[in-house]
């Protein structure tokens, strides 16, 4: 349906479906913002004043210009709602995020603005007196370049740092790329890792770092930051206490139980006769329970941050057993916007994985993606370079962490079960890869396979994407908070293809917008307010790549139909597509400023209102709602050009 046609031939063409009255509600004396609905370029028309949506359907029954009839008399409407002016968004979508890791993100240690040791050695300290009955501490963001500013006394931190503040219980902190982490002795101790120069375990895919003496640091690398945090913690949310509903007396968790067990099976087997398999039952579903609650509560609060900040959908990528959250979640829940969700490619085919296709709650909940990683991140030197980084070894070009014959084995393996495939890769050598990689597994244009992150690239690359239709996934925003990182670590020959938003456009590559929060803001708006400007603040040294910088039409288009192009196929039948136009999903925002016509405002503007199926699913006027700005989120997490949750190490909400 192309929005060429008049508005009084969109009325008629939708009111042959729904049924005109009491359902109908109009918005008028408004700027509602119209563009193409398909292509790449997501040309901009011009604004329409009104529109009326049907809050049965949850669908667009017409919109119009002054001057323009409406489709039944106004009085004949349910609700009229008179904007006094303000600008209207179609809905705009995250095409990459992790809402459940927005909302673990709220237990943890905020590092990333420590400038000094003794800065984040405070903070961890306060958090754990805070804090005192969590069995683990766990800290994210913190960045050697800012602990340490001159490059002459550059270390990463150690575990006799956080010794000195914390050493009763394990410590884990998180780099700002979640591919390196420092954990304190306690945890090394808890893992059975030696504190002496002989018997240190070596660990497929990562490193323990030791020192000169050949004793651990607690500096962990990659795969093994999973190997300690696995044997080193233990869900603090899985302690079943006597005075809970479960009546179980028991204090131990969850874990330390089956492995007592394993240990001595006779025991076991000879306590049934008391009863105790019945009380265990009991504990194991409240502790499954619990467990659900917990995540629900990750979940509920990510949502109502994302429709603060004025997005309607999200393709969130969260790990095993999401789609019960989500399910359970919304059948309780009437706040909530369209979750899209993309599961771990090794979870495809598993008990517990959604099947391509799942759908729940009139298509508010949907899954018919899977991902897989192809390379590590720019911070850590793990993504997967065609030249050697800058100030390291000579053979230093980064990891890939398959080969190609495994590579096509698990996209033929994802795309025979229906899934979409999106694969992440940062680096030019593994975006070869990865591009080579669909060629030989069949993948077709209608497949619409996705690149996410697509950080370093090069022409050959750009064309293949064009030619083959794959949706370039990017992240605007990592466009300043990796500049720094990208301009010291990444030879000068590979900058003309870094973060190459407009050579990407220009090329008839599509791009959808995500944030990878929580790694950068969940905010669209501050996403494009990043590419249309690729700057912040009067202190920076100007714009990276200002010849990548997009117009605000280009980049509303990237939250919008190339957002909702990307969701895949099965959308609502395609009702979700990222406009406002007869048949469409009403799903839309309303701002208190003009923002296409001040761009350079983005980041004052405040979202009034989100709707969703033409529900209003968030008013800042509400007195209990919350603030879009509030600091719900860390600066940087699971994410930032590394692996998913569970592959960093055990989420305290799910294992």
């Amino acid at each position: 349906l192309s929005l060429s046609l008049s508005p009084r031939l969109l009325c008629a063409m939708a009111s042959d479906d729904v049924p005109s009255g009491s359902t109908w509600v109009l918005f008028q004396n408004a700027l509602i913002y119209q563009h193409e609905p398909a292509g790449v370029s997501a040309k901009r028309l011009d604004d329409a004043a009104w529109m009326v949506v049907d809050e049965v359907t949850g669908l667009v029954v017409a919109v119009g210009g002054e001057g323009d009839a409406l489709p039944t008399a106004e009085a004949d409407m349910a609700r009229v709602h008179d904007l006094q002016g303000r600008r209207v968004l179609p809905g705009l979508m995250d095409a990459h995020i992790h809402c459940l890791g927005m909302g673990e993100c709220q237990t943890f240690v905020d590092l990333a603005d420590c400038h000094s040791m003794p800065d984040l050695l405070a903070r961890v300290r306060q958090h754990a007196e805070a804090n005192p009955d969590a069995d683990v501490i766990t800290g994210t963001g913190w960045d050697q370049h800012k602990l340490f500013p001159d490059a002459g006394s550059r270390r990463l931190p150690s575990r006799h740092d956080i010794d000195a503040v914390v050493a009763d219980r394990p410590v884990f902190l998180y780099r700002i790329c979640w591919h390196i982490g420092v954990c304190n002795t306690r945890a090394l101790e808890l893992a059975g890792v030696p504190l002496e120069p002989s018997g240190v375990p070596s660990v497929e895919g990562g490193v323990i770092e030791l020192d000169a003496t050949g004793v651990p640091t607690g500096v962990l690398k990659e795969t093994a930051v999973a190997f300690i945090l696995r044997y080193a913690t233990a869900p603090s949310n899985a302690v079943c206490k006597p005075q809970e509903s479960c009546g179980c007396k028991t204090t131990r968790t969850t874990t330390t139980l089956v492995l007592m067990f394993r240990v001595n099976m006779f025991d076991f087997l000879c306590s049934l006769r008391g009863g105790f398999l019945r009380q265990f039952h009991r504990c194991f579903r409240h502790v499954k329970d619990r467990r659900l609650e917990r995540r629900m509560d990750f979940a509920a609060r990510a949502l109502q941050q994302c429709l603060a900040n004025g997005l309607t959908a999200v393709q969130t990528n969260d790990n095993q057993g999401a789609f019960t959250v989500y399910d359970t979640l919304f059948a309780r829940n009437e706040k909530k916007c369209r979750v899209f969700l993309t599961v771990d490619a090794d979870e495809v085919g598993t008990a517990g994985c959604p099947c391509s296709g799942s759908r729940a709650h009139s298509g508010f909940l949907n899954c018919n993606r899977a991902k897989i990683f192809s390379d590590g991140s720019l911070g850590a030197e793990t993504a997967a370079l065609t030249l050697p980084y800058r100030g390291g070894s000579a053979d230093n070009c980064g990891v890939l962490l398959h080969t190609d014959e495994q590579l096509v084995g698990l996209m033929r393996r994802a795309n025979e079960a229906s899934f979409q495939l999106e694969v992440h890769a940062i680096g030019d050598r593994a975006a070869q890869q990865v591009v080579k990689a669909f060629v030989e597994a069949g993948i077709t244009p209608a497949d619409r396979p996705i690149l996410t992150h697509c950080q370093v690239l090069n022409k050959d690359i750009v064309e293949e994407m064009e030619r083959l239709g794959v949706v370039a996934n990017v992240q605007p925003s990592f466009a300043i908070t990796d500049a720094a990182w990208a301009k010291e670590k990444l030879p000068p020959s590979l900058l003309p293809y870094s973060y190459a938003w407009n050579t990407l456009l220009s090329a008839g590559v599509r791009c959808a917008g995500g944030s990878d929060a929580p790694v950068e803001h969940c905010s669209p708006l501050q996403g494009m307010y990043d590419c249309v400007f690729r700057e912040r603040g009067s202190g920076s040294e100007g714009p990276f790549q200002p010849t990548e910088k997009l117009s605000m039409e280009q980049a509303i288009g990237m939250y919008t139909i190339a957002a909702a192009f990307a969701a895949g196929t099965t959308a609502l039948q395609g009702r979700v597509t990222g406009c406002l136009a007869a048949g469409a999903a009403a799903d839309f925002i309303v701002l208190d400023r003009d923002v296409v016509a001040a761009p350079e405002q983005l980041l004052e503007c405040q979202v009034l209102e989100t709707w969703v199926g033409a529900k209003q699913m968030y008013d800042a006027a509400a007195p209990d709602t919350i603030t879009a700005g509030a600091p719900a989120l860390l600066a940087n997490a699971p994410g930032k050009n590394g692996p998913p949750w569970r592959r960093l190490g055990p989420c305290h909400c799910c294992h």
